[in-house]
């Protein structure tokens, strides 16, 4: 039995009171990957005094992060009391995480640091894989600064984007040349970084691929749908869920493993997004973590993914039994609730706990849901009737207009 840590970057305090409001994917994943590691190991979690007070996540162990308490600093003396630690973030925070881990002596479930380095910063990504020949959309790295004298040579549609956003923040589908300027303002207040990226835009399927290393052999868990919503300059681009798994060719199943073994994923979960476009996958991200598909592929999947990698051993039979539906809910008003109770033990609707806290705004994520079941059809199905557990929630006298 291994001693684990595990930390996701808003639920755990490290992004303060602010980073809550975008808990929702965070929160779940970190519930869920606790429960799983803690059938077959022993399970710490990190997780914020507010967190856990209104919303608590389950383990051997609660390290509860107070609202004075630098996280950063105690993680740098615990990190060397694990086996492993397991760490959830964005692009932007994941590197600087891991290498705390790394410089206190701990051990992270995933690759190193300079894998991760890597795949954080979507140029970088790029790079790599055309270096290898690996099919990824046209790119083009340009200055915030000078990029009015140099365009890269593209012309719409193509997709502006930062180097080092999370999910679909901050990029845009460019259809006109007179919306390239608010594109590029807009990808530049989503990152600190001093550069941006165009993209070409490739028009396809959109998916995303499950895959779990022991250091030595790779397998790949589940090939997914993905529910993205690219909207122009003036829209706000979204992942809105996923269907896991869909069936796919044994080609598209080759680029992948050879995307991990080029960026030496070889430890750990990776997820990786990509579009395919006349049965070619073009890779747009690759994730040296658990992902959100995580939450739903582990409902249907007849094994325990982390025991997988903490066990070194992937060399299993893997099936899926059914479908599992992801879809994200955003409030059509401010909200805000006295309690989450009614939510605590489920492992299909996940609230944003920032609705028991300061609040949700309209358009904000309320709630991540998830139904499995034999069919498509009846996932589906299930799906609504979640949708509609939510909404009679927050509709029921427990809501509090503010």
């Amino acid at each position: 039995m291994a001693s684990i840590l595990a930390l996701e970057y808003a639920t755990s305090g490290f992004g303060g009171l602010e980073s809550f409001r975008v808990a929702t994917e965070g929160y779940a994943m970190l519930k869920c990957i606790s429960r799983d590691i803690g059938l077959k190991h022993s399970v710490t979690v990190m997780v914020s005094s507010e967190v856990q007070d209104i919303y608590p996540i389950e383990a051997d162990r609660v390290l509860l992060i107070r609202r004075y308490e630098n996280p950063y600093i105690i993680l740098k003396k615990i990190a060397s009391q694990f086996d492993h630690i397991v760490t959830i973030a964005p692009a932007q925070k994941l590197p600087e995480i891991v290498k705390i881990v790394e410089k206190a002596g701990g051990r992270i479930l995933g690759p190193c640091l300079e894998t991760i380095r890597t795949c954080s910063n979507k140029y970088l990504l790029y790079r790599a894989l055309k270096g290898r020949g690996i099919p990824t959309p046209k790119t083009s790295r340009l200055s915030f600064k000078l990029w009015r004298i140099k365009t890269g040579g593209f012309k719409p549609p193509f997709v502006v984007k930062p180097v080092n956003g999370v999910g679909c923040i901050g990029i845009s589908l460019v259809n006109n040349v007179n919306d390239i300027e608010k594109a590029v303002t807009k990808a530049r207040s989503s990152t600190l970084k001093n550069y941006f990226m165009i993209q070409e835009f490739i028009d396809g399927i959109n998916a995303s691929a499950c895959i779990v290393g022991d250091g030595v052999n790779i397998k790949i868990l589940s090939i997914n749908l993905q529910y993205i919503d690219l909207k122009n300059p003036y829209g706000e681009s979204s992942y809105n869920g996923g269907l896991i798994p869909i069936r796919l060719n044994g080609n598209i199943s080759n680029t992948l493993m050879e995307v991990v073994r080029t960026l030496k994923c070889l430890y750990g979960f990776t997820g990786i997004d990509f579009i395919i476009s006349n049965n070619t996958p073009y890779i747009t991200d690759v994730n040296p973590r658990i992902t959100t598909s995580y939450i739903g592929l582990r409902k249907i999947i007849n094994v325990n993914i982390p025991d997988m990698i903490i066990g070194r051993n992937v060399n299993v039979d893997v099936r899926c039994d059914g479908y599992s539906i992801i879809k994200k809910m955003k409030a059509n008003r401010r909200i805000r609730v006295k309690t989450l109770d009614e939510f605590i033990g489920k492992d299909n609707i996940f609230i944003n706990p920032a609705a028991a806290l300061s609040g949700i705004k309209r358009g904000e994520e309320i709630a991540l849901i998830i139904a499995n079941n034999a069919t498509v059809e009846k996932a589906e199905r299930d799906i609504e009737k979640l949708k509609l557990e939510v909404e009679n929630y927050f509709s029921s006298k427990g809501f509090i207009r503010t």
